[in-house]
């Protein structure tokens, strides 16, 4: 995340000192994209407030985060990493395992409860 002339956007930032931002909505000097989002290729230096944001919620009452969210026919899917040390609970809600105690999900976004962003300080 960080922010490009006074507004929010996500950022990937690139080796060769590029970035490519991005916005849900609507945002004056990006164009949309295919994806449905806002976007542009910059130079890296037109970005203040640089971050991370780790954004966590739960699901049947696990917790999870949540690594990335595209769109689906009717709504919007989310793709979740449990963060819970409970394998047996793991193991009988039928989640994927993706390598010895991980566990991942993909569910649509309104099955999600508590959900809560936390900005991760730059490194």
């Amino acid at each position: 995340m960080g922010t490009w002339n006074g507004n929010s956007v996500m950022v990937d930032l690139l080796e060769n000192g590029k970035a490519v931002i991005a916005s849900t909505s609507e945002v004056r000097g990006l164009k949309l994209t295919e994806r449905g989002l806002w976007g542009a290729a910059i130079d890296a230096r037109d970005l203040t407030d640089v971050h991370a944001m780790k954004l966590t919620a739960n699901w049947w009452g696990m917790p999870f985060q949540v690594v990335r969210r595209f769109q689906v026919e009717g709504g919007i899917a989310v793709r979740l990493v449990y963060i819970g040390r409970d394998v047996r609970l793991a193991e009988a809600q039928r989640l994927e395992k993706m390598d010895a105690g991980v566990y991942e999900a993909t569910v649509r976004r309104e099955e999600l409860s508590d959900m809560q962003a936390v900005q991760l300080s730059p490194a």
